[in-house]
């Protein structure tokens, strides 16, 4: 599998980016979400959908598809991340696990691997980590938490 640059799709870094900043502000300024929840997991999730948005113009028509039904699942994850609807870290663990696995069984079987699409792979891999450490943070405090007799 050859890695390599491909300038078309610059706009997902910008999508990372933009996606970030909105997510941060609105999950800050919300004050519905955890502190960590807010400040990196929600971000992350906003990042990783924002990043597939910002690709529809350039690829073939079934990736654009593909991308607009994971910018809907990644939005809609965040939203109930928002309102604290406890299913929405399922999303966040399940939508980039899927987005992961599908990029490489593409980049191995019909495109190639590049440099900005493993740069969106990384961050969908942190929205797992920074999920799977809230879960975990969370079932720690409950674990401590004494149960009134």
């Amino acid at each position: 599998m050859a890695v390599h640059f491909d300038a078309e799709y610059l706009p997902a870094l910008a999508g990372l980016v933009v996606g970030a900043l909105i997510g941060y502000l609105l999950a800050t300024s919300t004050r519905r979400a955890s502190t960590w929840d807010a400040r990196v997991t929600l971000p992350l999730v906003l990042a990783a959908g924002a990043a597939h948005l910002a690709l529809i113009p350039t690829v073939e028509a079934q990736r654009q598809l593909l991308f607009g039904l994971y910018f809907a699942a990644m939005t809609g994850t965040f939203v109930l991340g928002l309102l604290r609807v406890g299913i929405w870290k399922l999303g966040a663990l399940v939508f980039p696990a899927g987005s992961i696995l599908a990029y490489f069984y593409f980049a191995l079987t019909a495109h190639q691997a590049d440099i900005i699409g493993l740069a969106v792979k990384v961050v969908e891999a942190a929205v797992i980590v920074a999920a799977v450490r809230s879960v975990l943070a969370r079932s720690e405090a409950g674990a401590r938490r004494p149960y009134a007799a």
